[in-house]
């Protein structure tokens, strides 16, 4: 940040950030770094289009509302998921047929389905494997036994859209469709709930 409030016309450090945006996904420093830089680079189509993905990537901090997501089942059948009404709390989870540590938390999180889902919780996931490798996420879902419900955001085009572009990435979800944390690890995860659902079983 000190080096592009004394450098705003860097065009090397702007495309540095460009980069490390497009590796790592949105956060905060992001906004006020893009600011700093003179008008002319923030003006360029870079420029134009990073200040349109930290736009919408806004969508997908804490304390927001996790935006429209268009997805489809396993039938291929197009839908937008429905969030908000349903349960006291929803994991939104995004993973894709190989990836190691997406499979890792699988055993975690089924635990915790089997505890939780009966009362006020809720997992849906979001695969973002490409067009070619449906087969292949079919299969890992059969293969981990994933109880929860399963969608695919075919060749990654919505988390993309709102640079989501680490895995595993999920959002816990109150009822309302608000994010009340991103990329909760599955012990955390439970202590919450058990905090939330059964607040005087809580293991803290």
């Amino acid at each position: 940040m000190n080096y592009i409030y004394h450098n705003p016309k860097s065009y090397a450090v702007f495309w540095s950030m460009y980069h490390a945006f497009e590796s790592r996904g949105y956060s905060k420093i992001f906004d006020s770094a893009f600011n700093l830089f003179d008008i002319t680079l923030r003006r360029t189509p870079v420029g134009l289009y990073l200040e349109d993905q930290i736009s919408m990537s806004r969508n997908t901090i804490q304390g927001s509302f996790f935006p429209t997501f268009y997805v489809v089942d396993s039938n291929d059948v197009k839908s937008t998921l429905e969030l908000s009404g349903k349960r006291k709390y929803t994991l939104i989870d995004f993973w894709f047929h190989n990836c190691g540590p997406c499979i890792r938390q699988f055993s975690d999180f089924k635990k915790i389905y089997t505890k939780f889902s009966s009362i006020d919780f809720d997992i849906l996931g979001i695969s973002i494997d490409d067009e070619i490798d449906k087969a292949k996420w079919l299969n890992a879902i059969n293969k981990y036994e994933l109880p929860w419900p399963q969608y695919w955001d075919k060749n990654h085009i919505q988390s993309s859209k709102y640079s989501i572009k680490s895995f595993p990435t999920n959002f816990l979800l109150d009822i309302n469709g608000k994010i009340l944390f991103k990329n909760i690890e599955p012990r955390l995860l439970e202590n919450f709930l058990l905090k939330n659902i059964y607040p005087n079983k809580a293991n803290y």
